[in-house]
Formats: structure tokens, C-alpha cells, sequence
């Protein structure tokens, strides 16, 4: 087992062959890599972990009016952009979910209490068996 950070990496390692497999690449850019003709293939193991991510205006932005315009952007026309980009986009309307997968979304304040916690169990458990 080889323990290495950064999702891209991950995936970039499996397209190069020097890893058989990646257990937390991005589904994203296994998809990128594979549209490009890459050899790499997503298999999804329930559960499939998701977390919400978010965006948001800076209280005291340079320029606010544009700040806003551009929010308005990315939860409108850009959702059609990011699906092209193999995203995910946050309107599910757009481009259903790959067939068959199904995503458990991570409770966001539950993700922040235990952070902590898991990460602790990440070291001991997974870092540490490897070293």
C-alpha cells in the first residue's frame, strides 16, 4: 500500500501505472482523464461519499456588484459549464448522476465537530501501518 496525498495525484498515478488503483480519487477527474483517452475507469463502492461545498460573497468585496453577478453566474449558466467539465453540478437537473450511483452526502456540521477525530484515525490507522 502506498499512502499519497492529493486526489489528482491519486489518479494521475493509476493513468501512469504506477499505482493498480486509487481508493479516493475524484470521480471528476477520473472522468476528465478517461475523456481524454486515458487508461482509467471509475468503479463506485457504496457508499459513495459526497460533501457540499460552498460559495459565497466576501462582506467587504472590491468590488461587490460584480461579486454578486459572478455568484449569480456559478449557481445559473455555469452549471451547465462544470457538467461539461465532468463536475458535479449543484442543480441535479442538469446532468443526471453516472447510472447507478447513488451519493451519501457528509452532514457538514458533523464533518466539523469530528474532523478531529477521523483524521486522528486516518493517521493511526492508515499512515502509520504503511510507515
Amino acid at each position: 500500500m502506498s499512502v499519497r496525498k492529493g486526489h489528482t495525484l491519486l489518479a494521475n498515478l493509476v493513468v501512469s501505472g504506477e499505482v493498480p488503483l486509487a481508493l479516493s480519487a475524484y470521480y471528476y477527474k477520473v472522468a476528465q482523464l478517461k475523456g481524454r483517452g486515458a487508461p482509467i475507469d471509475a468503479l463506485a463502492l457504496p457508499p459513495v461519499i459526497a460533501r457540499f461545498e460552498g460559495a459565497g460573497v466576501a462582506r467587504r468585496a472590491p468590488h461587490p456588484h460584480a461579486a454578486v453577478l459572478f455568484e449569480a453566474f456559478m449557481l445559473g449558466e455555469a452549471q451547465n459549464i462544470l457538467a461539461g467539465r465532468d463536475f458535479f453540478p449543484a442543480n441535479t437537473a442538469i446532468k443526471p448522476m453516472p447510472a447507478g450511483m447513488t451519493l451519501t452526502f457528509l452532514d457538514p456540521a458533523k464533518a466539523l465537530d469530528q474532523s478531529r477525530k477521523w483524521s486522528k484515525y486516518y493517521r493511526d490507522i492508515v499512515t502509520r501501518a504503511v510507515h
